[in-house]
């Protein structure tokens, strides 16, 4: 932490307790603005697709209540699989490109 923003803290009398525990939290706090930089292109991006969106996702509100208690369930269920499903993609993968090579040549 800059020496003159500690002494600020220091004569407004905040506590050395919590001044250290800002200085220890800082590194994280710039990680998360660096970041926040990084996706503020992307957020200003779909801003307006969000809204042209709204009235389609206020409409879709009841289907995906009903649809939550489904999705809650099978989200466990996704995560024990993932390890399996993991090193099958590339193979699933290469036998759709295989298929997809074979209807198009055939």
């Amino acid at each position: 932490m800059n020496g003159l923003i500690r002494l600020a803290l220091g004569f407004a009398n905040v506590p050395s307790e919590l001044i250290a525990d800002i200085d220890k939290s800082l590194p994280g706090a710039e990680r998360l603005i660096a970041l926040a930089r990084q996706a503020e292109p992307d957020l200003q991006a779909l801003e307006p697709l969000l809204e042209r969106a709204a009235p389609h996702l206020t409409a879709l509100q009841p289907i995906l209540a009903e649809a939550m208690p489904h999705i809650n369930k099978l989200i466990p269920i996704a995560r024990k699989a993932m390890p399996e499903l993991t090193p099958l993609l590339p193979v699933i993968h290469g036998a759709v490109a295989f298929a997809e090579g074979k209807t198009r040549s055939g």
